[in-house]
């Protein structure tokens, strides 16, 4: 992450506290402090176990949320999780109409074309699992 964005996150995350003032009382830094963190030419960055406490206390993860969407080890087994769901609740979908439209022995054109429709929606998240299991697979490797 780059110095400019990280001092316009945490003061972001001042803001949520009134300013330097609410985030002094926060936390154990002083004004002086945290002033030179939101100031991207000092060099000068929040510590760690500070991020945490400002977080904790506003309840918004402004800077850990954007450590974790710079980095791509950190997202990889979510979004594998997540299109693996993706795929289970789209064939839990698509049984759903093809059981419907069987029990009642009435398959119409509109109950065939909501099933093809389904069928396109699992193919697709079968695809996306896929392709989030060979990109873990590359960044791990």
């Amino acid at each position: 992450m780059n110095p400019r964005l990280l001092a316009q996150l945490t003061h972001q995350l001042y803001a949520e506290h009134g300013g330097l003032d609410g985030s002094s009382r926060a936390c154990r830094l002083k004004k002086t402090r945290l002033a030179e963190c939101q100031d991207h030419t000092s060099g000068a960055s929040l510590p760690v176990d500070v991020v945490n406490q400002l977080e904790l206390a506003c309840g918004k993860p402004i800077i850990s949320r954007a450590l974790m969407e710079d980095c791509p080890l950190a997202s990889r087994p979510d979004d594998l999780t997540a299109e693996a769901c993706g795929t289970v609740e789209a064939a839990a979908g698509l049984q759903r109409l093809v059981r419907l439209a069987l029990l009642s022995n009435d398959m119409t054109p509109r109950k065939a074309r909501a099933i093809e429709i389904g069928l396109l929606e699992l193919v697709d998240h079968v695809r996306a699992t896929h392709a989030a299991l060979l990109e873990r697979e590359r960044v791990f490797a």
